[in-house]
């Protein structure tokens, strides 16, 4: 089994300055080999209101030369302008359906735009980027990953794929949250997708598992805590955490033995722990994320004859 080098990265949510880093990662780390675990859309649509004199985003007022620099930095924090009139806006407000389609809408294509950019980028480094929807994609994100799928963007949402000498098997759904999000499965679920995935690889020793969502009871899948309206606890001073990971991914780690789990979904535990098994000790990472400032986290990961031998936490 040969050498492999590769970054993982994940939760870019829209983020216009985390994504068009990413296009540059190939030449900029030297890798040719990129895992997005998934969590590819922004979450909020930010109307800017055409007042007449100024517009106003968010409450806030901005001078008519100063749309451009607000339009970046709205989309720079992994949301979408749209550009508006008073009246349309009211229908937004009062019309949550109508809402809804406009995000949707303005959320894909936003992704169809970067995936172009970062296809042609990585085409010409003779780089590959693997990737999945996360649990906050809606389904028609995997029909833009489709459209883009090729020898240089390479969808692994529920498939197996060759990277280098080894498998990579891909799964972007979470377990139950309380945000009630477009892509959840139950445990049992979550087990069956991936006990499935795993029986089609060759050998799942030499097979690396991203899976969006880390496994329970590990360093990579502590969250707030939070009250029943949703708002975090706050103990002597401090956030009170609590393990919101998935019983079925470590099961699956435990129960095959993989190379190696790559995960996201929890922005604030990025980090390396490990899993055991009967057979091997398992490292488990997650690069954790603050797309909403426009930094793009990842770990750039080295494994030689099936064995992770180094990592290196990467922030720009």
């Amino acid at each position: 089994m040969g050498k492999l080098k590769v970054l993982l990265v994940s939760d870019l949510h829209g983020s216009n300055a985390a994504y068009m880093k990413l296009s540059n990662v190939p030449q900029f780390y030297g890798v040719k080999d990129v895992i997005f675990a998934g969590d590819l859309l922004g979450k909020a649509l930010v109307p800017i209101i055409d007042m007449g004199d100024h517009y106003e985003a968010n409450g806030e007022k901005i001078k008519k030369g100063n749309i451009e620099d607000a339009i970046k930095r709205i989309r720079n924090a992994g949301q979408y302008p749209f550009m508006t009139s008073i009246d349309e806006y009211e229908k937004i407000r009062e019309d949550r359906s109508y809402m809804e389609r406009l995000f949707k809408d303005i959320a894909i294509n936003e992704l169809d735009r970067v995936l172009n950019i970062i296809e042609e980028r990585f085409r010409k480094a003779g780089a590959r980027l693997y990737i999945m929807p996360g649990n906050d994609d809606y389904p028609e994100t995997i029909d833009v990953l489709n459209k883009h799928r090729s020898e240089v963007l390479i969808p692994i949402e529920g498939e197996a794929a060759s990277i280098g000498d080894y498998s990579i098997i891909g799964l972007g759904y979470s377990n139950k949250t309380p945000w009630n999000t477009p892509r959840e499965m139950s445990e049992d679920e979550l087990w069956q997708s991936l006990d499935k995935l795993m029986n089609g690889v060759d050998d799942p020793r030499r097979t690396i598992v991203a899976v969006h969502v880390p496994p329970i009871d590990t360093s990579i899948d502590l969250a707030p805590r939070l009250t029943s309206d949703m708002r975090p606890i706050i103990r002597g001073g401090e956030v009170e955490m609590m393990h919101v990971g998935s019983i079925a991914v470590r099961k699956i780690l435990e129960t095959y033995a993989p190379i190696i789990g790559l995960h996201g979904h929890i922005h604030e535990s990025g980090g390396v722990d490990y899993v055991e098994s009967k057979e091997s000790r398992i490292p488990v990472l997650n690069a954790g994320s603050e797309y909403n400032f426009g930094v793009l986290r990842g770990i750039l990961i080295q494994i030689d004859n099936g064995k992770l031998i180094n990592y290196l936490p990467t922030k720009g």
